[in-house]
C-alpha cells in the first residue's frame, strides 16, 4: 500500500515537472544574450531558482533524508561526517574550507559532480585529483573577493563570479551511509572573511533539512559569537542537534605540578550544565525546555576512530574506549533517528516541500514580471524599431546607388545653361567690340600674322574663356548650396543622404574647387591668308608673281604666317581693303567660337562637375549600403536573440502561474491528509533510506491561495493513523 509520503512524492512531481524545461530555456536563452542587457540581471535569481526546485525535486522523489552539519570554522564537522559515515569520506585538515556546501552519500562506486552558480557542471572520478582542483578554485574565489572589496562592493558571487563552485556532491562506497540512506551534508565554516551571502547560505540550509547539526569545540562554547546568529538558525529549523565537541584526551596541570585528566575527560556534563546555567540566552533555552534544541557532549575525534575501525571489522572490545564514548555517541544518534522516523518530520517534510516549492515558484514569477524582464520587452521593441529603420535605410540607399545622377541633377543643368548662355552672348559682343582698336594696334607695329592671332587675339579670347569658366563656376556653386546640392531627390531619399551623413552640398563644393578652377585652354584661331586681298606692285607685274606669291612674300607660309610685317608695308600692301577682311575674318571665328562656347561650355561645366559627383556619391552610397546591410545582420541577430529570451520568459511565466497553482492545489488537498492512508508494510528488520531518499525543507512561504491546515493538525492526524496502523518510517544511522 502507498504511504502518504510516497503519494505525495509523486503528486509534488508532477505538479512542479512543468516548469523545468520553460526555466532551462529561459536561463540559457538569457545566457545567449550577445549584448549585455538589463535582462542579466535576471540570471542570478532565475539560476537560483533553478538549482532549489531541481535540489527540492530531487529531495521530494527520493524521500531522502539529510544531515546537515554546520558551526564555526574547525569545529569538527568533518569528523562527525566521518564518525556518523563510519567511512573517511572528508579529509580533516587546519585550512579552510572551500565556501561551499558539500553532499556526501553512498554510492556504488567514487564519483563526484561540481555545481556552479551558473549553473555549469563538472564531473570528477578522483578525489585526489579533486583536491588541487578546489585549492586552485580557492585562490581564484579570494582573488575575486579582495577586487570587490577594494570597489566597495559587498561580494555575492552569484553577480561577481558565476563560475564560483556552489555545491559539491560526492558518492563513494560507505557501508555506514548505504545502511542508513543518510546523506551527510557538511558546511563551510560561519564567521570566515569568506562567509559572504549568509542569506543565500542559509536558504540552502533551509533547502536541505528540517533538522541541522551544531558543532561547537569546548573551548568555543562560552563565546557570544559563536551563538551570535544561533537565534536565526533556531527560527529557520525544527530541530537543531547542539554537539560539543570534546577533547577527553586534554590534561590540566594540577597544584603538585603534575597533569591529570581535564574536566572534559573527567565530567563532560559539568561542562554542559555550566553553559545552560551561565552562558545559554533564552531563545537558547526556550528551545532546549520545549525539545527543539538537543545538547550534547561527544568527543567525537574517538568517536570517529572507533566507528572507522568498526568498519573495517576490528572487534570492538579491542578498539581501545570503546565503553567510554558509545554512549553519548550512540544517545545522539538514536535522537537524530527517532526524529527522522517521526510523524513531526513527515509533516514538516510534506509541508515546508509545499512552502518551498510555492516560494521558489513565485520568485521566478516575480523575476518574469520585474522591471528587468520589461526592459527586456522594451529593449526587444527598440531593436525592432532599429531595424525596420535599417531595413528602410538600405532601400533608400539601394535605390540612391541605382539612381540616375544625371537626370537628378538635370534642375541644375536648366539653371546653368540659362543663366551662362546669355552672360557668354554678351561677352562675345563685348570681345567683338574690341577687334578694331587690336587692329589699329598692330597695323602700328611690325608683328606678324601669327602674333596678331595667337598673342593678341588667342591670349584674350583664353582669358575671356577662364573669365566665362569662373563666372559659371561661381553660378554652379550657388547652385549646388541649394538643399541637396541641386539635386532633385525624393523626401525619402533625402532623408537617406542625410541619415549617411552624405552632405551633396559640400561634395559639390570640393568638386568644383579641385576640377575647374585649374582647368586652362589656349584657343587656337586662324585666318587663312588666300581670303586677305593684297596689292602687287609694279614689280609684282612686273615678275609675274601672282596674289599667292605676294601673300607668302608678304605674311609667310598660309600654315605658319609669321613674316614680320613692317606697318609701312601694311598700309601699302593691305590698305582698307585688306584691314576690312582681315577684321571680318577674325570677327566671324570669334562669333562662331562663343556661339560654340554658348552652346557647349556651361555644359563641359556641368559635365565636369556631374561626373566626379555622380562617382563619389555612388562609391559613398555603395560602402555606406554595406555597412547597413551589416547593421541589418547584426540587428536580424540581437533581435533573434531578444525574441526568443522575451518569449522564453513569457513561457517561463505562464509556466510557472500553472504550476503555482497546482501548488496551491496541493496545500489544499495536504492540509486534509488525515484522509489519506499512512500504512506501509512492516519490514522484518529496520527500513533503510536509499540512496535516493534525501529529504529536504524549505523556508515558508508568504502567502497562500487558502490558508493550510495548522501544522500541529496535521501532525496530531498522522500521529493518530500511525498509532493506529502501528507501523511507521524507520531511518536507522
Amino acid at each position: 500500500m502507498r504511504t502518504l509520503l510516497t503519494q505525495f512524492s509523486g503528486d509534488f512531481d508532477r505538479a512542479v515537472l512543468p516548469i523545468f524545461a520553460p526555466l532551462e530555456q529561459a536561463v540559457s536563452r538569457l545566457e545567449a544574450l550577445s549584448e549585455t542587457t538589463t535582462a542579466h540581471a535576471l540570471l542570478p535569481g532565475l539560476r537560483d531558482a533553478r538549482h532549489g526546485l531541481h535540489v527540492l525535486a530531487e529531495k521530494v522523489a527520493g524521500q531522502q533524508a539529510y544531515v546537515l552539519l554546520f558551526g564555526p570554522l574547525k569545529s569538527g564537522k568533518s569528523t562527525l561526517m566521518n564518525a556518523i559515515s563510519g567511512q573517511y569520506v572528508s579529509e580533516v585538515t587546519p585550512l579552510p574550507a572551500y565556501p561551499c556546501m558539500v553532499y556526501v552519500g553512498h554510492g556504488d562506486a567514487l564519483r563526484g559532480q561540481i555545481t556552479r552558480y551558473d549553473g555549469g557542471m563538472e564531473s570528477f572520478g578522483d578525489l585526489v585529483a579533486l583536491g588541487p582542483r578546489i585549492e586552485r578554485a580557492h585562490h581564484e574565489l579570494a582573488a575575486r573577493l579582495r577586487e570587490a572589496e577594494a570597489r566597495g562592493e559587498v561580494f555575492d558571487p552569484r553577480v561577481h563570479m558565476p563560475e564560483a563552485i556552489h555545491r559539491i556532491e560526492v558518492r563513494l562506497p560507505a557501508p555506514r551511509l548505504r545502511e542508513s540512506g543518510a546523506l551527510l551534508v557538511d558546511t563551510p565554516g560561519l564567521y570566515t572573511r569568506m562567509k559572504f551571502g549568509y542569506d543565500l547560505m542559509v536558504r540552502d540550509f533551509r533547502e536541505t533539512a528540517a533538522s541541522a547539526i551544531f558543532v561547537v569545540k569546548t573551548d568555543n562554547l562560552f563565546l557570544e559569537q559563536v551563538f551570535a546568529e544561533f537565534e536565526d538558525l533556531l527560527r529557520l529549523f525544527s530541530r537543531i542537534f547542539l554537539v560539543v565537541n570534546l577533547d577527553t584526551t586534554k590534561r590540566d596541570l594540577r597544584p603538585d605540578g603534575t597533569l591529570g585528566p581535564s574536566l572534559e575527560g573527567v565530567d563532560p556534563q559539568a561542562i554542559l550544565d555550566a553553559f545552560q546555567d551561565l552562558s545559554m540566552s533564552a531563545a537558547l533555552r526556550a528551545a532546549a525546555e520545549d525539545g527543539r534544541l538537543q545538547i550534547y557532549a561527544i568527543d567525537l575525534l574517538q568517536a570517529a576512530s572507533e566507528r572507522l575501525r568498526a568498519s573495517d571489522g576490528e572487534p570492538a572490545a579491542e578498539i581501545e574506549g570503546s565503553a567510554a564514548s558509545p554512549g553519548p555517541f550512540d544517545a545522539f544518534l538514536e535522537d537524530l533517528t527517532r526524529f527522522l522516523n517521526s510523524t513531526e518530520y513527515l509533516c514538516t517534510f510534506i509541508l515546508d516541500s509545499i512552502r518551498r516549492g510555492d516560494t521558489l515558484v513565485e520568485e521566478v514569477r516575480r523575476a518574469c514580471r520585474s522591471d528587468a524582464a520589461s526592459e527586456l520587452g522594451m529593449r526587444l521593441r527598440a531593436v525592432e524599431r532599429e531595424r525596420a529603420s535599417a531595413l528602410e535605410l538600405s532601400d533608400s540607399l539601394e535605390r540612391l546607388g541605382a539612381l540616375s545622377w544625371e537626370e537628378a541633377f538635370s534642375p541644375v543643368h536648366r539653371q546653368l545653361r540659362a543663366t551662362e548662355e546669355p552672360r557668354i552672348e554678351k561677352r562675345r559682343e563685348e570681345f567683338l567690340e574690341t577687334i578694331s582698336r587690336i587692329l589699329d594696334v598692330w597695323f602700328e607695329g611690325d608683328a606678324s600674322l601669327e602674333q596678331l592671332l595667337t598673342q593678341e587675339i588667342a591670349q584674350r579670347l583664353g582669358a575671356l574663356r577662364c573669365e566665362i569658366v569662373e563666372e559659371a563656376r561661381q553660378s554652379l556653386v550657388g547652385l549646388v548650396t541649394a538643399p541637396n546640392g541641386g539635386a532633385d531627390l525624393p523626401e525619402d531619399l533625402r532623408r537617406a543622404t542625410e541619415v549617411i551623413g552624405l552632405d551633396l552640398r559640400d561634395l559639390g563644393r570640393r568638386i568644383l574647387d579641385d576640377l575647374l578652377l585649374r582647368e586652362e585652354r589656349e584657343e587656337v584661331l586662324r585666318v587663312p591668308t588666300a581670303e586677305i586681298p593684297v596689292r602687287r606692285s609694279i614689280w609684282d607685274w612686273l615678275l609675274l608673281r601672282g596674289p599667292r606669291a605676294v601673300r607668302a612674300r608678304l605674311f609667310g607660309p598660309p600654315e605658319a604666317p609669321t613674316r614680320s610685317i613692317p606697318a609701312s608695308v601694311k598700309r601699302r600692301r593691305l590698305g582698307a581693303a585688306g584691314r576690312r577682311a582681315i577684321e571680318g575674318a577674325i570677327r566671324q571665328r570669334i562669333w562662331l567660337l562663343l556661339a560654340d562656347w554658348i552652346g557647349k561650355l556651361p555644359d563641359e561645366i556641368f559635365d565636369a562637375y556631374r561626373t566626379p559627383v555622380a562617382e563619389r556619391i555612388r562609391t559613398s552610397v555603395e560602402r555606406e549600403r554595406a555597412a547597413v546591410r551589416e547593421r541589418c545582420n547584426l540587428l536580424q541577430n540581437r533581435l533573434h536573440e531578444l525574441r526568443l529570451a522575451w518569449e522564453g520568459i513569457g513561457q517561463l511565466d505562464r509556466a510557472a502561474g500553472a504550476v503555482s497553482g497546482d501548488i496551491g492545489g496541493l496545500g489544499r488537498q495536504y492540509a486534509d491528509a488525515h484522509t489519506l492512508s499512512l500504512q506501509v508494510p512492516s519490514p522484518p528488520e529496520v527500513e533503510i533510506l536509499g540512496e535516493e531518499d534525501w529529504i529536504e525543507p524549505a523556508s515558508p512561504r508568504r502567502e497562500e491561495a487558502e490558508p493550510a491546515a495548522p501544522r500541529d493538525d496535521l501532525g496530531e492526524r498522522i500521529d493518530a493513523e500511525a498509532r493506529d496502523s502501528q507501523e511507521g518510517r524507520i531511518v536507522d544511522l
